[in-house]
């Protein structure tokens, strides 16, 4: 009988927690954030996309914000799906990817 009695309490606990349900909050909000993000990301593409028609190079700018934009989705989606607890920015650094690499493409020369 204790057990039938733990089980419930742990229950009624659970869903009295403020911590979790503060989560489920920051997951809500965090979602939303990531749609935009999804948005920008796409926003990048298309710019990359045009970039690379009219000039046959990328820029350098949209490339080093779309980096950040990529880690900062990871981070999203580790909070979201349980695999971080820690919460991404603002309650951490904005990620920082630094684009060492060059990135050159050009037209391949036809023969």
């Amino acid at each position: 009988m204790s057990q039938d009695n733990e089980q419930p309490n742990q229950l009624k606990d659970r869903l009295f927690s403020r911590q979790l349900w503060l989560r489920i909050v920051y997951m809500i909000i965090f979602y939303i954030v990531s749609r935009v993000i999804a948005w920008m990301i796409g926003l990048c593409a298309i710019l990359q996309t045009i970039s690379r028609l009219f000039t046959g190079n990328l820029m350098t700018p949209v490339w080093d914000f779309s980096a950040n934009l990529n880690a900062y989705m990871m981070q999203l989606i580790e909070y979201l799906t349980y695999r971080s607890e820690e919460k991404p920015f603002p309650f951490m650094d904005w990620p920082n990817q630094d684009s060492d690499i060059e990135v050159e493409l050009k037209e391949e020369e036809k023969e």
